[in-house]
């Protein structure tokens, strides 16, 4: 039997230890919804610039908004169309996460999670010349053992998930979120250009024209009624569009630094009442492939490795 001084000592450490866990509790839940607050501030429409620094690279990575749909990438004194949606990830991993959990509240151990200035990607984000958000992304983990980070999901044996940390910046908590956020924000400048040399809608399409040095000449012209003429005749419609279509656009994630100087070797020229003129040349890289430009996308200089692009225009 306990006595009453044992009973009244127990009861005095159990509400001790309820009041503990209640504070504790409430400091992650007020941390969880700060960090919701301050990351979750990023919205698309707002945001004109994103900044971001590497732990890999010493300069800054700049992405800057065109208009509604474009945005231009800027480092070490390179400018480039980019890739649309590689920039719209950076704003879904960075705005919509999902704090799991409080990793660390001491400096000393920003170090261990990689967020701190020597380890972390620097993010931060402008409106209007208004830094609106600013954190480090840490390093990434496969989580296949935390009760937090896996509560509501349902693992197969030896399936895990990606989780990150994150801190915002002024403040000492890291937190644990889910997905690969540090993926968003690459090291290599060229992962963010744009790789679509051109692109246009097929329908639009009224006139097609190749000219090569080698003499070849396609002079490709669409009737009013739908069928296509190649230097006056009347080709296979089948064929024709099929022609046509294959060259609506062309992608490549190869670039090249050094333009040529040198006229073009081949020269395609796409024309119609409903879109603009578009005009990409090709020039030999070497004994196969193809440096390509377009008027569309004039400051990108892609390299066709194996001249597959290039073969294209030529097989009608």
């Amino acid at each position: 039997m306990f006595s009453k001084k044992s009973l009244l000592f127990w009861l005095i450490a159990l509400v001790g230890l309820a009041i503990i866990a209640l504070v504790v509790f409430k400091k992650e839940e007020s941390g969880n919804s700060n960090f919701k607050s301050v990351v979750n501030e990023t919205k698309k429409e707002s945001i004109d610039k994103i900044v971001y620094k590497t732990a890999v690279n010493n300069y800054d990575i700049v992405a800057e908004r065109v208009n509604s749909e474009e945005w231009v990438i800027k480092a070490n004194g390179k400018e480039e169309m980019a890739d649309t949606v590689k920039i719209n990830s950076m704003f879904i991993l960075s705005s919509n996460v999902n704090p799991v959990r409080i990793a660390a509240i001491e400096e000393s151990k920003w170090g261990i999670y990689e967020v701190d200035e020597e380890k972390g990607t620097h993010a931060q984000f402008f409106s209007r010349g208004k830094v609106v958000n600013d954190f480090y992304i840490g390093k990434n983990e496969w989580i296949d053992n935390d009760p937090n980070a896996t509560k509501g999901k349902t693992l197969m044996p030896g399936q895990s998930f990606p989780a990150s940390y994150m801190r915002v910046k002024g403040d000492n908590t890291v937190y644990m979120i889910n997905g690969n956020v540090r993926f968003a924000y690459p090291d290599d400048f060229n992962r963010l250009r744009s790789q679509t040399i051109y692109s246009v809608n097929y329908q639009k399409i009224e006139a097609l024209t190749v000219n090569t040095q080698s003499g070849l000449n396609i002079n490709m012209v669409k009737t009013d009624n739908e069928r296509w003429l190649r230097d006056g005749i009347l080709v296979d419609s089948l064929r024709a569009r099929t022609y046509v279509g294959k060259l609506r656009s062309m992608i490549c994630n190869s670039f090249v630094d050094e333009l040529p100087t040198t006229e073009p070797e081949a020269t395609m020229t796409l024309q119609g009442e409903d879109m603009e003129t578009i005009v990409v040349n090709f020039w030999p890289y070497d004994s196969v492939g193809y440096v390509i430009n377009s008027s569309q996308n004039k400051d990108g200089y892609f390299l066709d490795k194996r001249g597959v692009l290039r073969q294209r225009i030529e097989k009608f």
